[in-house]
C-alpha cells in the first residue's frame, strides 16, 4: 500500500525525536560534569530552542503528523491499542479467522494460519508498486486437526474461494479480517518487549520535544 508506505517514512521523523533527546542528554550530562547545574525546564527551554531555529513555526505541525504516522504504522502500537487489521500487517504468518464451507455442508469459522507475502514490482525508472498476496496454510479445528490448504492459491480478504482438499472434497474459503488465536499457529509479528520498551522511548521523546515547543511558543508571547 502506498499510502502505508508513505505513512511509514513520515513516521520517521518523529523517531528523529529520540535522537534529538540522547544528544541533548548526552550535553546536559557533560555540563554536570563540568559543574554547571540546570533545572529541567532550563533544559527543555534550550531544546525549544534550537528546534525553533531549526523548522520555526512549522515545527508543531510536522510533529503532529509524524506523530499520528507513527501511532498508524507501530506494530508494538497496534497491539497495545488492539489493532488487528491484516492489510497492515508486514510480511509474515499470523492467525486470523476464516469462514469454511464445505460443498453442500455447513459453515464453519475457524481460526487459520495465514501467510502474507509481498512482491516489488517496477512499473517504470523511478517508481515501484508494491503487491499483497494472502495465502491460507492451514484451517484449524477444534479438536486440533486441520484443513490443508497448501496448493491453494492466493485469497483477497472477504472473496469467496474454492479448493479441493486431500480427499478431493470441495470446499469454499471466506478468509475475514478478524483477528484470531490458536496453539498450532506461531505468529511472527508480535511486538516482542524490545518494541514496547522502544515505544515508550519513542512516546516520551516525543512528549519532551511538544513539551519544549509548548514553553517556547508560551515564553515567547511574554
Amino acid at each position: 500500500m502506498i499510502i502505508y508506505r508513505l505513512l511509514w517514512y513520515i513516521a520517521f521523523v518523529a523517531d528523529l525525536s529520540v535522537l534529538l533527546i540522547i544528544y541533548y542528554t548526552y550535553d546536559g550530562i557533560k555540563d554536570f560534569i563540568k559543574g554547571y547545574r540546570y533545572s529541567f525546564n532550563e533544559w527543555v527551554d534550550k531544546i525549544g530552542n534550537d528546534i525553533n531555529g531549526l523548522a520555526g513555526k512549522y515545527t508543531t505541525i510536522i510533529m503532529v503528523i509524524s506523530t499520528i504516522a507513527m501511532i498508524i504504522t507501530n506494530t508494538a502500537m497496534h497491539q497495545l491499542v488492539g489493532v488487528n487489521d491484516l492489510r497492515l500487517k508486514p510480511t509474515g504468518t499470523y492467525c486470523f479467522y476464516v469462514e469454511a464451507t464445505k460443498y453442500g455442508g455447513k459453515t464453519y469459522t475457524l481460526p487459520a494460519q495465514i501467510r502474507i507475502e509481498t512482491e516489488i514490482e517496477e512499473v517504470s525508472e523511478n517508481s515501484s508498486r508494491t503487491y499483497r498476496y494472502y495465502f491460507v496454510d492451514k484451517v484449524i479445528f477444534s479438536n486440533g486437526g486441520y484443513l490443508n490448504t497448501e496448493n491453494m492459491e492466493s485469497i483477497e480478504i472477504n472473496d469467496r474461494s474454492r479448493f479441493y482438499d486431500n480427499n478431493d472434497d470441495e470446499w469454499e474459503l471466506v478468509l475475514l479480517n478478524k483477528h484470531a488465536y490458536s496453539p498450532y499457529v506461531v505468529e511472527t509479528n508480535n511486538a516482542t518487549w524490545l518494541d514496547l520498551m522502544f515505544l515508550m522511548i519513542r512516546v516520551i521523546s516525543i512528549f519532551i520535544v511538544f513539551y519544549s515547543m509548548y514553553r517556547h511558543n508560551t515564553n515567547s508571547k511574554e
